[in-house]
């Protein structure tokens, strides 16, 4: 369907409306509330409340509605059912569909209230009992699934877990009625907004159990939030500049934090509990990472140095010099056999991560190396530049593998899907692109951000890339055939480079400039 948010006659037998909004006057609120969201959505909606201006008529308004509009959709409650209006208004649409076939009636609960007759056999679904984000997440997705006809997953579903035998004199449950099971959400559902940071996020990163969610800001805090509920478990604070890089511990029991205060600080992230500051860099610290082993931590600084600590003991092993100005990124090998390093200066280096010994320096970038990371057989690193290109590299010879030069404007990101197989590249000039990696060729360009595409994040099965813009939305990517999946909506400001999946990849978390995170159900 072409959507529009205009309002246009019917030709040749296409509805002017997507929707008509059947309500009382008592849930007069509910109903703006669903017609905002629709037409945002890019829907065409009929609802009193906005188009019956002085000087209509809106006996023939409703007429209008009724009939030529693809579907009515009831804003069901105690109110509305004793409507003499509403009723006459939700049965000439069961009428004229008493199968059911077209989907014309939809009907939608915001309070529990029972439903009469033949309203009784109409699916519906309800809004009630969730938060503001929630409820519009799931009108949406109910939505489309009215208008499809169909709801099926956009993946398979999980094997049951079912018991081999059944035990002595057990019964059976009655269908639909299985104690704990958890409600499925429907994909791109938001599962909560965390709210607490006083000044944009830059960061975050989930635990290797997917319970707690770590973001930094620029507001100086680390906190801790519990992924479940979406309530905040703490607030860490020993900072005293903006927060800028969070990497976890490959065991899960800490994670470490990197400041412009200078510092590195290592934390428990079961307690918050400051573990060790990691003190040496003379300048901000841009970005920390944990070796595959968790034996080491690695750091990058404004100061022109990485440096290699100790993480048991939190001290210092080796500091990285070679580069001539700010280092940006670092990052270890699959195997953890080395450290790559990009800069400011233009280059990229590779260094021997137990030693701290320079192995290569990688010229060719003309401006400075934002961003770098190994592919996951560890045969090439990436890196991408504000010279408008990405690069792949052959790490055992230092030369170049390809240079990736499609995009009109800086590259900021870079990343390889879990297989290696393709690069995904985010940039300035609103798109992100699909690479192959064996051969250097554009696969596919991303086009539907109105700004700049910050980050990507591949989804752990790596059928998903997630981006984020400066035109606030997230979207998600069928990696497979270049196709948008989804448009993620609901954060004020710019989205910033913290995308990520949880490990099970059934939820995405999204920072943003408007001091929030969100949570999105994916799996």
């Amino acid at each position: 369907m072409v959507r529009s948010s205009g309002r246009c006659s019917p030709e040749n037998g296409i509805p002017a409306y997507d929707f008509f909004i059947s309500y009382t006057a008592v849930d007069q609120q509910a109903a703006e509330w669903v017609a905002w969201h629709l037409e945002e959505a890019g829907y065409r909606v009929l609802i009193q409340a906005w188009d019956f201006v002085p000087g209509s008529n809106w006996i023939s308004g409703i007429q209008h509605g009724v009939t030529r509009a693809r579907r009515i959709i009831v804003v069901l409650s105690k109110a509305y059912l004793a409507s003499v209006y509403g009723g006459a208004e939700w049965q000439s649409a069961l009428a004229a569909d008493p199968d059911g076939f077209a989907r014309s009636l939809l009907p939608i609960r915001f309070e529990d209230c029972d439903r009469p007759g033949l309203l009784r056999g109409v699916v519906g679904f309800d809004l009630f009992g969730m938060d503001a984000e929630s409820a519009r997440g799931h009108l949406l997705a109910q939505v489309g699934h009215s208008l499809a006809g169909r709801a099926k997953p956009s993946s398979p579903p999980s094997f049951p877990e079912l018991p081999r035998q059944a035990p002595p004199g057990a019964g059976t449950a009655p269908l639909g009625e299985a104690a704990d099971a958890a409600p499925r959400r429907p994909f791109g559902t938001p599962l909560a907004t965390l709210r607490g940071h006083t000044h944009e996020l830059n960061s975050a990163a989930f635990s290797r159990d997917n319970s707690v969610l770590v973001t930094i800001s620029r507001d100086r805090t680390t906190r801790l939030w519990d992924v479940a509920s979406g309530q905040q478990r703490a607030v860490l604070k020993g900072h005293t500049e903006p927060v800028w890089s969070v990497a976890i511990s490959p065991n899960g029991e800490h994670f470490a934090t990197a400041s412009w205060d200078r510092t590195i600080r290592l934390w428990d992230i079961t307690t918050g509990r400051q573990v060790a500051v990691l003190t040496g860099h003379l300048g901000p610290a841009w970005f920390v990472t944990f070796s595959p082993d968790g034996t080491r931590i690695a750091s990058t600084s404004a100061d022109g140095t990485a440096r290699l600590w100790d993480s048991a003991t939190g001290r210092q092993q080796a500091v990285l010099a070679g580069h001539k100005n700010t280092v940006y990124w670092g990052s270890f090998s699959p195997d953890g056999t080395l450290l790559a390093t990009t800069s400011k200066d233009t280059t990229a280096c590779l260094w021997d991560a137990t030693t701290g010994r320079q192995r290569a320096v990688l010229t060719g970038h003309t401006d400075p190396v934002w961003a770098g990371e190994f592919s996951p057989d560890g045969s090439l690193f990436a890196t991408t530049s504000k010279d408008k290109t990405a690069r792949l590299w052959d790490v055992a010879t230092g030369r170049t593998h390809a240079v990736l030069d499609r995009h009109s404007d800086p590259v900021p990101w870079g990343s390889f899907s879990p297989d290696g197989t393709v690069f995904a590249t985010a940039s300035r000039d609103k798109t992100a692109r699909l690479w192959d990696v064996a051969t250097g060729s554009e696969r596919a360009v991303l086009t539907g951000h109105d700004d700049t595409v910050w980050h990507g994040r591949f989804s752990p099965d790596g059928t998903l890339l997630a981006t984020t813009s400066k035109d606030t939305t997230v979207r998600l990517w069928d990696v497979a055939s270049g196709s948008e999946r989804l448009v993620l909506r609901g954060h004020e400001e710019p989205v910033s480079w913290g995308t990520t999946f949880s490990s099970d990849g059934a939820i995405l978390a999204t920072v943003s400039a408007d001091r929030t995170a969100r949570l999105w159900s994916i799996g």
